[in-house]
């Protein structure tokens, strides 16, 4: 829960990295992996790595660590579990690429030194984040290049939902109603590159070269489009139910 929300909100609405910050960001051009609520983005990030030639950015995040099938999440692996206080302290500072509210509850952000740290050994970095820490990001770090996946169809997303355990309906509509709109605000810009996550070693082969420099190929773009506006459709249509 966040102390203070809507000074907490001001502040994040009018962030800024530092100079240096800045600098570093316009200089060293990211890869940055965006979907919505059970699209796969940490599935595919963590396969990339193992390729070896990437790395996943640690985030910090205010939230409370978790238990995933019984194994408790690892400080500095899974995230940098910090607090509200120590947060706030950072973005004052102008420690972090980006740094947002996820879900209206917690707070979450990339902080330039640890991209920095993930980019030695000539690995490159992936972030994962939400639309709006791309877009800021985007501001710095315009060559940057991002992903948005996407499930092949709203019966499959629901599936991947349900399959992370229980969720209380009022959340799983909440997540949904956000994910309806991180779909609509990604087509309107024009540095995402779609992606379909449905099987995921095809996923990961398509990614990897694009990643790698290659440029993405238009038939595909104009298809993955076509299923971001199925799904949009869709979901209006589950919520409006």
């Amino acid at each position: 829960m966040i102390n203070d929300k809507n000074k907490v909100i001001a502040l994040l609405a009018s962030y800024n990295p530092n100079r240096e910050g800045r600098e570093w960001l316009r200089n060293n051009p990211l890869t940055m992996i965006v979907s919505m609520t059970s699209a796969g983005k940490n599935t595919i990030a963590a396969e990339l790595v193992k390729t070896g030639n990437f790395k996943i950015v640690v985030t910090d995040t205010t939230r409370a660590r978790r238990s995933n099938n019984g194994i408790q999440e690892i400080n500095g692996q899974n995230y940098w579990f910090v607090t509200q206080e120590n947060f706030l302290e950072n973005v004052k500072k102008g420690d972090y690429a980006e740094a947002a509210i996820v879900y209206d509850s917690d707070l979450y952000g990339s902080r330039i030194s640890e991209i920095q740290r993930t980019c030695q050994n000539n690995q490159k970095a992936i972030l994962v984040v939400d639309v709006d820490g791309c877009q800021h990001i985007m501001q710095y770090a315009p060559s940057s290049r991002a992903i948005f996946l996407l499930p092949p169809s709203l019966t499959r997303w629901l599936e991947r939902i349900e399959s992370r355990g229980y969720m209380a309906t009022e959340e799983k509509r909440r997540r949904m109603q956000t994910a309806l709109k991180e779909m609509q605000s990604a087509l309107a810009k024009n540095y995402f590159t779609f992606f379909i996550n449905d099987d995921l070693a095809t996923t990961v082969k398509l990614i990897e070269p694009f990643l790698n420099g290659q440029k993405p190929d238009l038939a595909y773009q104009q298809v993955a489009k076509k299923v971001a506006n199925q799904l949009i459709a869709d979901t209006q249509d589950y919520l409006n139910r």
